[in-house]
Formats: C-alpha cells, sequence, structure tokens
C-alpha cells in the first residue's frame, strides 16, 4: 500500500498477477484503514487506464478472513510455487564440475523466481572482479525479461533488479548494514517488500556470515552463489547456498556457476548466455 496525494493505492496480487488498485477516501486520506499490508482481500472495482498503465478504480474492498482467507492463500501458494519452479531442469551445458550442485541450483533459481512472482525486488551483490561481474552480469540479463513480463508498467525492471558490486571481496557488516538501511527506508517510505538478495562470488566464507546474519534479522533472506572454497562454519548462513566445495566438489569458476544459475533462472535466454562462461577464464591465458 502507498499512499499519494490523492487517492491510497493497493497492489492486489493473486496467482495469475499484480496489479494496482486505487481507492479515494478524500485527497491524501488513507482509504480502507482496517486493511494491513499481506490480507488477503476480495476487491470489486472497474478496469481502467491510468497513465499508460491498467489500475483498478476500486468501488468495495472487504479483507477476508477465516477458511476465505485460507483457501486464498492456498490457491496462491500453489500456483506460485508451480510458476516458480524452473522450466527446464538441465545444465546449459553438462559439466562433471557442476552436477554435485544441480539441485542447489534449482532451489536457488525457484527462489529467485518466487522473487519476482511475489514482487520482491533481487538484489544481486557480486565482487568486483571478472568472475562477479560474469556471474552478476549473467543474472541480470536472465532477470530482465522475466520482471517485464510479471510488472508490465514502464520502468518495472529498474525497480525489481538491482546490480551493485561489492568494495570489498566479502559481504561484511558495512555491505549488510548499507543494504539493510535502504532496505528499511523503501518499506517506510513506499511500503515495500523485503528483496531477495542474491551474493556472487562472495559469502561462503566465515568473513561473511556476520553480514549474512544481518540480513537474516530483519527477515531478509539470501542465495549464495560461489565457486571457490566455502568454510563450514558458514554454510549454514544463507537461506540457499551453491558451493560446489560444501557439496563435497572442488572449486569451479563462479562465472560459470553463476551462468547455469541463470539459465535455470529464465530458459528462454539460455543461448544469450552460452558466450559467457568462456570469459570466466580469460586471465588465465
Amino acid at each position: 500500500m502507498r499512499q499519494t496525494a490523492g487517492p491510497t493505492i493497493f497492489e492486489v496480487e493473486d496467482e495469475t498477477g499484480a496489479v494496482d488498485c486505487a481507492a479515494f477516501e478524500e485527497a491524501g486520506v488513507r482509504a480502507y484503514p482496517e486493511v494491513d499490508s499481506d490480507a488477503a482481500v476480495r476487491l470489486v472495482g472497474v478496469v481502467e487506464e491510468h497513465r499508460g498503465e491498467i489500475q483498478v478504480e476500486t468501488e468495495d474492498l472487504t479483507e477476508l478472513s477465516g477458511e476465505d482467507e485460507a483457501a486464498v492463500d492456498e490457491r496462491r501458494e500453489s500456483a506460485v510455487a508451480e510458476r516458480a519452479a524452473p522450466a527446464d531442469t538441465t545444465l546449459l551445458v553438462a559439466d562433471p564440475e557442476i552436477e554435485p550442485v544441480q539441485d542447489d541450483l534449482l532451489d536457488a533459481a525457484t527462489a529467485i523466481r518466487r522473487a519476482v512472482i511475489e514482487s520482491r525486488p533481487v538484489i544481486i551483490r557480486h565482487t568486483a572482479t571478472l568472475e562477479g561481474y560474469v556471474g552478476g552480469a549473467a543474472l541480470e540479463r536472465s532477470l530482465l525479461p522475466l520482471i517485464r513480463e510479471e510488472h508490465p508498467e514502464s520502468g518495472a525492471e529498474y525497480h525489481f533488479v538491482d546490480r551493485r558490486p561489492l568494495e570489498d571481496p566479502i559481504y561484511d557488516v558495512e555491505s549488510a548494514t548499507s543494504d539493510v538501511t535502504s532496505m528499511l527506508e523503501a518499506a517506510d517510505r513506499h511500503d515495500e517488500t523485503h528483496p531477495l538478495f542474491v551474493l556472487v562470488d562472495a559469502g561462503s566464507t566465515v568473513e561473511s556470515v556476520d553480514g549474512l546474519s544481518l540480513l537474516s534479522i530483519y527477515d531478509a533472506e539470501s542465495v549464495v552463489v560461489d565457486g571457490g572454497d566455502a568454510d563450514t562454519d558458514a554454510t549454514d548462513a544463507a537461506d540457499v547456498l551453491v558451493s560446489p566445495t560444501a557439496a563435497g566438489g572442488g572449486p569451479v569458476s563462479t562465472g560459470v556457476l553463476g551462468s547455469h544459475l541463470a539459465a535455470l533462472v529464465n530458459a528462454d535466454v539460455r543461448e544469450g548466455l552460452a558466450h559467457l562462461p568462456a570469459a570466466s577464464f580469460w586471465g588465465e591465458i
């Protein structure tokens, strides 16, 4: 929900997508103040076009409870889970070094796809290295078409995905504090949902545990994609960890790992990702 100088805007979503619904009490006055974020509602209104975007002019909005609320939650959860699962579960190419973490890659891809469906921004934090840029750019490339499809409003891709390099090769408390501060300000000013943080080429060592723990304190989910050597004490810090060494394999290029993940996030861009893993090895020539 967000309050404008005129109507109150409710972003309402079901299993098919999300739409803004404008409800007017009087200028600048909160409409339906009894309805909180994350409530299950029944809304009646008229579909119109506002500044080139679809918007519903709300005539009546009722909060649901009991069996009605449970039925909505169950229907939505079932549909979201089905849509979030990757359509193509094969790796970008057959790769014995990546196969030990194929299930972890699927879990990571599902978490990322689910964030898009649930209108949660995806914040990609990667090291300022070739590995980090390749892996982070691959994920961004896969996300942009999904976001445009899920959120047709203009500029949605600038709002729902943000790729930011890390100043240090770890996700320390300073980086996490900056992210949490921005997250809380967005929630306070615009009632935005907490984003999903995806760490690329960082996050699987003890130096990043405190940063990831800070995200967890504020109920922000995290995905770590790191091809380097993982520390045992750090493997439980992220909600989803993709680390070949933690799975019993050897170190791999994070650029390659990120490209595989991007292909699972969006099968439609696989051909456009095929060349990226090669960049990870340029420094060894």
